[in-house]
């Protein structure tokens, strides 16, 4: 994890989940350079293609009951969403204050967890408070002018191309190397 000071009364962090990949530990600073004023930034979990939705993470086919009640709170559901392996943002989009103690983010997160138990664990919880209640998330971007920034998969090229790599590509089988052009 990363902290610096972005703002005056705020800080950005860079959380970074286990076992991910990455060549040089000094790249880190081509996404410390990211500006994430006021939002959250993390990798979309949709790409490549980018047809999931944030509903899917919700189950709907195995928990219909549970998602009926979902769709009832009127959370808009049909939107793209982030991972959670690596994020980075601005504790004042993220930890906003003040706030009453009900509404602090810990308090907010723990609440939806234990009226949706039926979803994809804490990344869904995240990605519905900061992707459709509190929009404050905004997609990593796949890289800089010159550099790569994130992946989950490795693109076509050595995994040292990447500031971070969830898989290198010695883990993934060449089936499921993505190309250049995802």
């Amino acid at each position: 994890m990363y902290v610096s000071r972005c703002a005056p009364r705020s800080r950005c962090v860079l959380h970074e989940d286990s076992r991910w990949y990455r060549a040089d530990p000094l790249s880190v600073q081509h996404i410390l350079d990211l500006n994430v004023s006021g939002k959250l930034t993390a990798f979309s979990d949709t790409w490549p293609d980018y047809t999931w939705r944030l509903h899917g993470q919700f189950y709907p086919k195995e928990y219909p009951a549970e998602y009926e009640a979902m769709k009832k709170q009127n959370y808009n559901l049909e939107i793209d969403y982030f991972m959670s392996t690596v994020m980075y943002y601005d504790t004042r989009a993220v930890l906003p204050h003040p706030v009453p103690l009900r509404e602090t983010t810990v308090a907010l997160l723990y609440a939806l967890a234990r009226e949706f138990p039926h979803c994809n664990g804490d990344q869904a919880i995240m990605a519905l408070l900061f992707c459709a209640i509190k929009p404050v998330w905004t997609p990593l971007p796949i890289r800089t002018s010159t550099t790569l920034l994130y992946d989950y998969l490795p693109r076509s090229g050595p995994a040292g191309d990447y500031v971070m790599l969830k898989m290198n590509s010695q883990q993934v089988p060449p089936e499921r190397l993505c190309t250049d052009e995802s």
